[in-house]
């Protein structure tokens, strides 16, 4: 693994190929491209990306941003973009940290505790994706000290963590919600994120 903060081929080919495609359609100029993104960021778009390597997560922050730039959104942008990722990967089966989303609906046929408590091991498990697409920070699931009947993912290590990722970070966390949510979808919670000076933080909107 390389130790340069990095993000897996899998979570950035879609990135990378969306820029790709506004070049060749002509959105996004050859002036632009040179004045946003590194001359290694600009290789990257003639080139296949590997799900299984690591990439730059400098090169992901300069092409997020730039996308955001040509579409003129931020943050429901990449909340989206989150949201799609998701789905890719739980259709791909790349990560055996999905399968558990099938059963995430299956807690919430136990009873009180034993609900928060199996609802909690499976977002831990859950959570240890982040360790295959990141190499730089540290997610951890935890009881909300302000709501107990609640859970919290913290992120630490954040200092190389681009704000736009944050976002794709929350969308990606909800559709995870929803994929586990089963024909029940209202009930499901939300996610939503807070930041502080050295930690994000995806807070539930309700009980599950």
């Amino acid at each position: 693994m390389t130790s340069t903060p990095s993000i897996k081929g899998a979570s950035i080919s879609s990135l990378v190929e969306d820029i790709a495609k506004m070049r060749d359609s002509g959105r996004i100029s050859q002036e632009l491209l040179e004045e946003r993104l590194t001359e290694a960021d600009r290789q990257l778009l003639d080139r296949s990306v590997n799900f299984a390597s690591w990439y730059d997560i400098h090169s992901y922050r300069r092409m997020a941003e730039l996308l955001c730039e040509v579409e003129g959104r931020r943050e429901d942008l990449m909340r989206e973009r989150g949201a799609a990722a998701a789905k890719r990967l739980a259709a791909a089966g790349v990560y055996q940290q999905m399968d558990t989303l099938s059963r995430l609906d299956e807690d919430r046929q136990l009873d009180g505790d034993a609900r928060f408590e199996a609802f909690g091991r499976r977002l831990r498990l859950i959570a240890t994706l982040s360790g295959a697409i990141l190499n730089f920070c540290e997610f951890r699931v935890l009881v909300d000290p302000d709501k107990p009947d609640r859970y919290c993912i913290e992120v630490h290590g954040i200092d190389d963590m681009p704000e736009v990722l944050a976002y794709s970070t929350e969308g990606f966390i909800n559709a995870m919600a929803e994929l586990g949510a089963g024909e029940d979808i209202a009930a499901r919670p939300t996610w939503k994120l807070e930041r502080e000076s050295h930690i994000l933080r995806y807070r539930m909107s309700r009980p599950i």
